[in-house]
């Protein structure tokens, strides 16, 4: 299966995306949004690091009910991070040193939410940034392939 198409992208999106050179400036917009998770699709070893990403969202969203956000916190940690995680989910680019993992585990163990918020989002940054390093940044070149040039020929 190929990936998906840049030209799906509007130009203003494009043009973001090559000013600014970020993956924030592709999910500036639906369409580039849409684009990017179509691409993971494509390459399920990175999917699972948006996967995290959202789940992490999900959570701070939920902050006002407590019990509710731990067990969403339980239920991220089981997927993502712990050493019991399927490898398929397992998101261990974004945890240096097993110390990581225990600190998270020790955390949820004490229902500490500031504390797992902190980590989490500490985390979920990890996650964009190395979304942004593997997967965008090898994609820059082809944004701006798609971009005419202006050349000035003097004569």
């Amino acid at each position: 299966m190929a990936d998906p198409d840049l030209k799906s992208i509007p130009p203003e999106t494009r043009k973001k995306v090559i000013r600014e050179g970020k993956l924030s400036a592709l999910l500036s917009s639906d369409k580039g949004q849409a684009f990017f998770e179509s691409y993971l699709s494509h390459h399920p070893q990175f999917n699972k690091y948006w996967d995290f990403y959202n789940s992490v969202n999900e959570i701070i969203l939920k902050s006002d009910n407590q019990e509710q956000q731990l067990d969403l916190i339980k239920q991220c940690f089981e997927k993502h991070i712990s050493k019991g995680a399927d490898s398929d989910d397992r998101v261990d680019a974004c945890f240096q040193n097993s110390a990581d993992v225990d600190n998270l585990s020790k955390a949820i163990n004490e229902r500490n939410c500031e504390d797992l918020q902190g980590i989490l989002r500490e985390k979920q940054q990890s996650a964009f940034d190395f979304l942004n390093l593997e997967v965008f940044l090898p994609l820059l070149p082809q944004f701006k392939s798609l971009t005419p040039r202006k050349t000035c020929d003097l004569l």
